[in-house]
């Protein structure tokens, strides 16, 4: 069990991190926006996340999406 959990921990380590790339909960708003889950408002002190992060955050969820099997 706990070789299991370590891989899966590892295979999703690339999407942990990138939740994080910003000031929490800034790119996990991003996320669910991008997944269309959220309309993206954000009311101070939060800002919208930045373009290259956004980006990175894109490539992230698609490369999870892929790993999870889910089609988007």
């Amino acid at each position: 069990m706990t070789n299991a959990a370590t891989k899966l921990q590892l295979d999703m380590l690339d999407i942990i991190n990138t939740l994080f790339i910003e000031t929490n909960p800034i790119p996990v708003k991003a996320a669910l926006e991008i997944m269309g889950k959220i309309n993206g408002e954000l009311r101070l002190p939060l800002i919208p996340i930045s373009d290259s992060n956004r980006e990175l955050l894109i490539e992230s969820i698609k490369n999870f999406n892929q790993y999870m099997g889910v089609s988007a």
